[in-house]
């Protein structure tokens, strides 16, 4: 499949970007998880065009996203992962097979790899705070809550909100949507799977006791729940 898959992103982009500086093949098909509605993801580097883009369409009847950026813009978005913990470009270079080159593909890896390593922006001390709290807000909220339809979101919003103090605190990249699983198995592939069984019990048996023993055991590693004393902004009397 890797093999007819390089073989179709060759052809992309010899048609829509046969100058471009370096092209990689990233997402699915490199890691071996495609599905039937799997797009190819294309990294193009290209000093013809002035600005980053991201461009969809279908090539030999397949669904293709192109991520287009210069030897200059990619930094920008490169920063924003940093800053959001989401390392999506960051993931697409470093694992995406080179399928054209002018020699930049490997300073432009060796840099990805090296931000990768050192891992998101860590929380300062009042981050930290402000997401316990929050955290502490949207679990009292899903403990305490009678209405069933609205349960069902509280919990993905606490179960999200979890996996981001989970990881956050421990230096570790984030995920959204299917991500949110893939990044909790890089940290722990058996905090992981606790994690799952909680959020499987409670979508499947409406049981709530994994997932809150699962956030309060978090919550205490850090502190515990917090509500009394916090404070976010300085209070300033006229």
């Amino acid at each position: 499949l890797v093999e007819k898959a390089l073989d179709v992103a060759n052809k992309l982009v010899a048609a829509h970007f046969p100058n471009c500086s370096v092209a990689l093949l990233a997402g699915s098909y490199v890691r071996g998880d495609d599905t039937a509605t799997s797009d190819f993801d294309i990294v193009i580097i290209d000093d013809q065009y002035e600005l980053s883009f991201r461009q969809s369409f279908y090539f030999l009847n397949y669904p293709v996203e192109c991520f287009v950026h210069n030897k200059e813009s990619y930094k920008a978005y490169v920063e924003a992962d940093i800053e959001r913990a989401r390392p999506s470009l960051l993931n697409m270079i470093r694992e995406g097979i080179v399928i054209q080159d002018d020699g930049f593909a490997s300073t432009l890896k060796a840099e990805i790899d090296s931000l990768y390593r050192k891992g998101p922006k860590k929380w300062s001390e009042q981050e930290e705070q402000l997401k316990r709290y929050l955290l502490t807000d949207i679990l009292d909220d899903f403990m305490s809550c009678t209405n069933e339809q609205e349960e069902l979101f509280i919990a993905g919003q606490l179960l999200d909100q979890l996996h981001e103090y989970i990881l956050r605190m421990n230096g570790y990249w984030i995920g959204s949507g299917k991500w949110i699983y893939r990044a909790l198995e890089r940290f722990d592939p058996e905090i992981a799977k606790e994690f799952g069984k909680a959020a499987q019990l409670y979508y499947r048996n409406k049981n709530k006791t994994n997932l809150v023993n699962l956030t309060e055991k978090w919550l205490n590693k850090y502190g515990g729940k917090l509500f009394d004393g916090f404070q976010a902004g300085q209070i300033i009397k006229k």
